[in-house]
């Protein structure tokens, strides 16, 4: 009996060693590029030096490392499909929904503040990343459907965090390598049909999950460290900064957005894009490479994060929030600058929404919390004097002990 015991365990300790070695290899086979031309080209999923040319076609290079996602969440969309009839139809479904009319801006300013305020009342301590998703959640859910659903302009609160928490902790642990079919994630399923309570979840390219995963994702994160970024980092000695932003979440007009402020001739719109160059949206970029130099796929990776912050195209201070730099910004830093992707696979929300929406939310902050609350993190004021910061972490955790205290 012992020795079968003993051989068990024998099996099992081989087995950890294995799969441990075979994850290392493949993390070696994975190859990342900063540089911003090839960036591109990893993204587009052409040849690379080094690779050849990719057998691959552009939507198999692409879907392939989003496989995750697709068992995950239980979607099938444009990042996870390979059929092209069906990719086109789903980025034209997505820009049509993100161009949004002037209403349209207004009522998302007024429901989005209508929230905050909610939120607000009666409360002495604010777990900022539950609010923030709340609202970038609820701004997600109302901008997708144009509005034409009164349901979800009554969703309740806790619902809307509910399934952002499902999705974020879904995220986290499918990245830990955790990976739960979506078949089998209840907590997951019961957040989305709380909300959409005729949705058949069985179908992939029915599940709301598909236009929401690249909106909140996206998004939320963003808002967060542009949040924390302006109002009480490199934002501190410059009001301004938070004022204009309240203003134009109060009235967010294209010229409320493009209008120049100051001595510095400073825009939302420059707010915004510092924001997004210090904390792209994504990170990395991947893509599967498969070549007849090479007998197995490799996977390429375009580190848009390292691209923004290269101190030969973006300068020595490339690691500070300096919003003026975007007065006059170089052809190089203008080709560095990928938050949204690049072509063929541009996001659809890169020229308008995705900047306009960020600057909202940021604003509906500035706009209800004042100068009586403060900022801390793990339990400690924030900024902490004896910890010096260049710039905020951009994991996704780093911030998840972040509390708003009157």
């Amino acid at each position: 009996m012992f020795a079968i015991y003993l051989l068990v365990v024998l099996l099992l300790i081989m087995f950890v060693t294995i799969y441990r070695e075979s994850q290392i290899k493949t993390k070696r086979c994975s190859v990342a590029v900063n540089r911003p031309q090839s960036c591109r080209m990893v993204i587009a999923a052409g040849a690379m030096l080094g690779t050849g040319m990719n057998k691959l076609g552009p939507l198999h290079s692409r879907a392939i490392p989003n496989n995750r996602i697709h068992r995950v969440f239980g979607i099938e969309n444009a990042f996870t499909s390979t059929d092209v009839k069906y990719v086109e139809q789903f980025v034209g479904l997505a820009r049509r929904l993100v161009n949004l009319k002037p209403s349209d801006w207004e009522r998302l300013s007024q429901v989005t503040f209508e929230a905050l305020q909610r939120w607000l009342v009666g409360s002495s301590s604010i777990h900022l990343e539950s609010l923030i998703q709340v609202l970038s959640l609820r701004a997600t859910l109302l901008a997708l459907s144009k509005f034409s659903d009164p349901r979800l302009c009554q969703v309740r609160d806790t619902d809307i965090l509910d399934l952002a928490r499902a999705i974020n902790h879904t995220w986290i642990s499918s990245k830990r390598g955790e990976e739960r079919p979506f078949a089998e994630n209840h907590i997951l399923q019961a957040s989305i049909q709380a909300i959409f309570l005729d949705r058949d979840l069985r179908t992939p390219k029915d599940n709301p999950l598909n236009l929401i995963i690249p909106g909140f994702e996206t998004l939320w994160r963003v808002v967060l460290r542009g949040y924390v970024e302006i109002g009480f980092l490199a934002g501190r000695q410059h009001p301004e900064w938070r004022q204009m932003l309240a203003a134009f979440a109060q009235g967010p007009t294209r010229e409320q957005f493009l209008w120049k402020h100051g001595e510095d001739s400073i825009s939302c719109e420059d707010l915004v894009n510092e924001v997004l160059r210090l904390y792209p949206p994504t990170r990395r970029i991947h893509r599967t490479y498969k070549s007849d130099m090479a007998a197995k796929s490799i996977g390429m990776a375009a580190d848009l994060e390292a691209c923004h912050r290269l101190n030969e195209i973006w300068g020595t201070d490339a690691m500070d929030y300096d919003p003026r730099r975007w007065r006059r910004l170089e052809k190089a830093q203008k080709e560095a600058f990928m938050p949204f992707g690049s072509t063929p696979f541009e996001c659809p929300a890169r020229p308008i929404f995705g900047p306009r929406i960020i600057g909202l939310l940021i604003g509906t902050l500035f706009r209800e919390i004042c100068g009586d609350w403060v900022l801390k993190l793990h339990g400690r004021g924030f900024p902490d004097p004896s910890v010096p910061i260049k710039r905020l972490s951009n994991e996704r955790s780093a911030l998840s002990e972040a509390y708003l205290s009157r």
